[in-house]
């Protein structure tokens, strides 16, 4: 049970309701989480009206609980899978790297970075193809003898029939 920003600690029933009714008594305002006997989280909040009365107010505090306990496990799982993920794709002889239709890259793995000598800022999801194109064109990994805009547009060409394309 928690008060505001006391912390309480676990009392037994009698010794709860004495406290709370301490509280009550000295017309403090204060709030609380409580499990029931059937488990469900339960606030409360007590707030003392100038001249007598109260108001308190009570929520339900269970199933958002488990919400977000769901929550954090989907998002430990989601955290563990994007992990394996990235493990099995630096663990590839291959390069390997994937762009989105407006030529944005999406991910590449750690070969691909290595076989072009990439720069981090260039391995970062986002960053446009003709940047890591322009790079690798200035350190002559590219097979094109023309210059950047020619080469740029015919691996372009490529990409856009459909053609497959071992090396960008």
């Amino acid at each position: 049970f928690s008060t505001g920003k006391l912390l309480v600690p676990k009392m037994d029933e009698a010794t709860l309701k004495a406290r709370i009714a301490q509280m009550v008594s000295e017309r403090r305002p204060w709030r609380g989480v409580h499990t029931t006997k059937n488990d469900r989280q339960m606030e409360v909040t007590f707030e003392p009206l100038p001249g007598g009365g109260w108001i308190t107010i009570q929520q339900d505090l269970t199933e958002k609980s488990l919400h977000e306990a769901k929550e954090i496990a989907l998002l430990r799982e989601t955290e563990a899978q994007a992990k394996r993920f990235r493990t099995a794709i630096n663990n590839m002889n291959h390069g390997l790297s994937v762009f989105d239709a407006q030529q944005r890259l999406i991910v590449c793995n750690e070969t691909y970075a290595r076989l072009y000598h990439l720069p981090p800022r260039l391995t970062e999801p986002g960053t446009h193809f003709a940047d890591i194109y322009r790079y690798r064109y200035q350190l002559g990994l590219t097979t094109k003898d023309t210059d950047f805009d020619t080469a740029f547009a015919e691996i372009n060409n490529t990409i856009d029939s459909g053609s497959s394309v071992n090396a960008p």
